[in-house]
């Protein structure tokens, strides 16, 4: 069966027929590629001289068995003996020596850092498809390494994914859906499940509701074992839409999980190295509680990186959890995004940062003492010698920052025994500057 070209721009240029020539190198070849079909008479010089997409233009003007026609398919093998040609002299090359597998280690470090890039237009020269254009012999190893096609494969755009896949073979997909792709485009949800359960990495920043229920679906019902990194953007819950919290499965490799306006919680003794939830476009009473919130991070003491925005309700009913307090002897970045102060602040009554190295705070109505207040317990649980902290502040002039530090920051250094300073990144006064407290 063979599979429509992606890279070669005369394509369709090339019959079965023409194809089935490639396998060989005999006279039979040559006689082939230059017969004249039909009652068209055409030299191989008037051949060379003409373009792919002059013989394209042609063919469409011309029906099947005109001279128009014929000399289309002529132009197709003269420029299939050229890619034969090319091969010769490339196998005479020091490269061409290398055992196949050291090409392809060479091909996935090029694809590596020759990405394609998301978009309507696929620019074969600036990616590794550039690869397939050298000789045939390159061309054949870039069609038989399934990983590289794989790891790109949304990104050929909306239709053209679906005739890339068969080349994927059984490798483990990124599936990020951008531009237009979904996976409703595979037809049935089984079809789509089976693309799911084959992926290590899902991003849903742009996707539909139904992508996102495939997607939850699929991880909350099913163990993947090759599933490390998920990336889910719930579009605003709607009625009828994905639900905002459920429960996954098991994922034993899952690192990355990060969820925007949807809640799955994962195995509470995970292998979680990133964990972001932000749940700022549900309302409370869809947020899980902070006693789950607690649960699940006392379970992921591995956390390097760890990000909540809004994740759980304002208030909180009931006395909440009984548990002392656990070192996350690895996390070094946090962020923390809060509307209401006194909840927000009880989860440092949970949590020992010892090598925290930078925090973000934004209280929601950007008041100055609630950030002092978690900029207070920040401090007071980090040995880290060196902590940067930064929080939106109102639009205040830098001057008056700068008392602020002064009377609120210095006593609390004192207290501490630590060095503080703080600044502003803009002194505007028209929008609200980002203020940094920095120990050193």
């Amino acid at each position: 069966m063979r599979f429509p070209s992606i890279l070669s721009p005369f394509e369709e240029l090339v019959s079965d027929e023409t194809q089935n020539l490639a396998s060989t190198r005999d006279e039979q070849i040559t006689n082939e590629a230059y017969r004249p079909l039909g009652e068209a008479e055409v030299s191989p010089a008037e051949i060379s001289v003409v373009t792919p997409a002059t013989t394209s233009a042609l063919a469409a003007r011309s029906p099947p068995g005109s001279p128009g026609h014929a000399l289309q398919r002529n132009q197709a093998r003269h420029l299939l003996l050229c890619a034969l040609e090319r091969e010769d002299r490339n196998m005479s090359l020091p490269i061409a020596r290398l055992p196949t597998e050291v090409m392809r280690y060479i091909f996935q470090s090029d694809a590596d850092d020759h990405r394609m890039s998301p978009g309507e237009r696929l620019e074969v020269d600036k990616t590794w498809l550039r690869l397939g254009n050298v000789c045939r012999l390159w061309r054949r190893i870039v069609f038989s390494m399934p990983e590289i096609w794989a790891d790109d494969l949304f990104a050929f755009g909306k239709d053209r994914w679906m005739r890339a896949l068969p080349l994927t073979k059984g490798a483990p997909l990124d599936v990020d859906l951008l531009w237009g792709c979904s996976l409703k485009d595979v037809g049935s949800d089984q079809d789509a499940l089976s693309i799911v359960s084959r992926a290590w990495r899902i991003s849903t920043s742009k996707s539909g509701e139904e992508d996102v229920r495939i997607i939850v679906d699929a991880v909350c019902s099913t163990s993947l074992p090759l599933f490390q990194t998920l990336t889910l953007n719930n579009p605003r819950n709607e009625e009828g839409g994905p639900p905002t919290t459920a429960q996954m499965a098991e994922h034993p490799r899952l690192q990355l999980l990060s969820l925007t306006n949807i809640y799955l919680a994962p195995s509470v003794h995970g292998r979680l190295s990133t964990l972001k939830v932000n749940l700022s476009g549900i309302k409370d009473y869809l947020k899980p509680s902070l006693d789950a919130v607690l649960q699940l991070l006392l379970g992921n003491t591995q956390l390097c990186t760890l990000e909540l925005r809004h994740c759980y309700p304002a208030v909180r009913p009931g006395p909440g959890l009984t548990a002392p307090r656990v070192a996350f002897p690895f996390l070094s970045t946090f962020h923390l995004e809060y509307a209401f102060v006194d909840n927000s602040a009880e989860i440092f009554n949970y949590l020992w940062l010892p090598n925290l190295r930078y925090a973000k705070v934004h209280a929601q109505f950007l008041d100055l003492n609630s950030t002092l207040d978690v900029t207070r317990r920040l401090l007071a649980f980090s040995n880290s010698r060196s902590l940067f902290i930064t929080a939106p502040g109102p639009p205040y002039h830098w001057a008056k920052l700068r008392r602020w530090g002064k009377f609120n920051l210095e006593p609390l250094a004192v207290e501490l025994g630590i060095c503080l300073a703080v600044k502003s990144s803009s002194r505007t006064l028209e929008r609200p500057a980002t203020f940094v407290i920095e120990q050193y």
